[in-house]
């Protein structure tokens, strides 16, 4: 499943780019791929100028390489007024944040977290860099336990506008 994951996620991508082109308008929708720590997804943002940013991403965790998970963030600039401009964001995230195995079964661990990070914006792009710090629920089983320990969170997206 992990060779077919990357390719799925790239022709997603391109199977867009004809259609790729932010509006004037109050709200702008970007679709894209990243990373958000291990989890290579496929995501949608949807950029307001009242109620900030609301990003859905759906995909799979490397690590683990199986199933299908997701999480969703809310961002809010806070060096312009306008959210789409270039600038830095603040907001929180929340989901499956992390996949693990708990004896030998496939976890996805929810949880959530805050974010501050920086966002590139074009006529057609936007390039999204940021760090947070959450944690993921605790899972206990008979002869394993994961804790909720604090964790740094690493996203990399890049999207196109419609």
């Amino acid at each position: 499943m992990r060779q077919i994951t990357k390719p799925l996620a790239i022709a997603a991508l391109m199977a867009i780019t004809p259609f790729a082109q932010a509006d004037a308008g109050p709200d702008d929708v970007y679709v894209g791929v990243g990373f958000f720590n291990d989890l290579l997804n496929v995501n949608v943002e949807y950029v307001s100028e009242e109620l900030g940013n609301f990003v859905v991403r759906v995909g799979q965790f490397q690590d683990i390489n199986h199933g299908v998970s997701g999480n969703v963030s809310w961002r809010k600039p806070i060096t312009s007024d306008n959210p789409k401009e270039d600038g830095y964001f603040v907001g929180v995230f929340a989901g499956q944040v992390v996949g693990d195995t708990l004896d030998g079964e496939y976890k996805y661990r929810l949880g959530g977290g805050g974010e501050i990070g920086y966002h590139w914006v074009s006529d057609h792009t936007r390039k999204v860099f940021s760090v947070g710090i959450g944690a993921a629920e605790e899972m206990e089983s008979e002869y394993q336990t994961l804790s909720a320990e604090p964790t740094i969170f690493f996203e990399f997206s890049i999207g196109l506008g419609y």
